[in-house]
């Protein structure tokens, strides 16, 4: 038995107690990063970014590593033609340049092509997660779904298990690593289960704890309604 197979739908009531349960346990970590993103708007200063990039994967496990590797080992990804992992310093850079030459981080920009653009760095693997939480902070005001493993995978089980839950038909997990199919996925989720009076910030905190909950095979049972 998966233990996914006794998952709790999202009701008013139980997305509430989740909010609740986050904003307990990660306060000083938003609080944190709120003052960072305030205090140090730039997308052009390296110095500005690393903080911010640091701190952000850091708290939130982005997915970044914190060091660059050792010639031995850069030397077997590229013997075997493989992207080296994205660090902290390879992805400031990047954002620096990217706002420097194309103001991806303007007001006026897409937030999701700004997404698609942070993601990917030649010769690095792919920081689809870290590039949305990144994005997500910097547009605080947007509603701007966050990509993590846990959500992810709390999405698709949750569509997937019922014919009344399905919110996004035929949805595959490529879906979900295609960030303009993902918003869709997302806002279809949201409509489906009338979450609309919650900012995704919120659907967020609810979908990524009682995700990593479920992962790490904690029973929530008890404490939401009876899943169809």
């Amino acid at each position: 038995m998966s233990k996914y197979d006794d998952i709790v739908l999202p009701t008013p009531d139980f997305i509430d107690k989740k909010i609740k349960e986050f904003d307990n346990n990660e306060q000083l970590n938003e609080k944190a990063l709120e003052l960072l993103f305030n205090t140090f708007k730039s997308n052009t200063d390296e110095k500005e970014i690393l903080l911010k990039v640091v701190t952000l994967n850091n708290r939130y496990s982005a997915g970044l590593t914190d060091n660059f590797l050792s010639k031995e080992k850069c030397d077997i990804y590229e013997k075997e033609n493989k992207d080296k992992p994205t660090n902290v310093i390879v992805m400031t850079k990047h954002i620096a340049e990217i706002e420097s030459q194309q103001n991806y981080f303007s007001e006026e920009d897409d937030p999701i092509s700004i997404v698609k653009e942070l993601r990917h760095i030649e010769g690095y693997q792919d920081s689809y997660s870290f590039a949305t939480k990144y994005v997500a902070w910097t547009f605080r005001d947007k509603n701007i779904p966050i990509v993590d493993g846990y959500v992810k995978k709390l999405l698709y089980s949750i569509n997937k298990k019922s014919k009344e839950a399905c919110f996004y038909e035929k949805l595959t997990w490529n879906d979900l690593e295609d960030y303009p199919t993902y918003c869709e996925v997302y806002k279809s989720f949201v409509e489906h289960f009338k979450l609309d009076n919650y900012s995704y910030k919120q659907i967020d905190k609810y979908l990524w704890l009682y995700g990593k909950e479920l992962a790490q095979g904690k029973n929530t049972q008890s404490q939401g309604t009876t899943p169809l």
